[in-house]
């Protein structure tokens, strides 16, 4: 569980470096969004139901990561 915090808290901060053109500012959208969205996580252990769990938090976590992850891959 651990890891999850610290990546999100890498994504939150790596945000900042991004600055520049369009491309730029979505990843600098996303990286922020998904290091908050990723505190829901701990959602879906307390609430400890998987349906939620599926809907509430992993779906939207997973677009988010997508998104941002493949913006990356095309800035680098």
């Amino acid at each position: 569980m651990a890891d999850y915090v610290f990546m999100n808290l890498a994504m939150l901060f790596a945000a900042a470096v991004f600055e520049g053109g369009k491309l730029e500012r979505w990843i600098r959208w996303l990286l922020p969004g998904h290091g908050a969205y990723g505190r829901h996580h701990h959602l879906g252990i307390v609430v400890d139901s998987p349906m939620i769990f599926l809907l509430e938090v992993s779906c939207p976590w997973c677009v988010i990561f997508s998104a941002a992850t493949a913006l990356l891959a095309v800035f680098v």
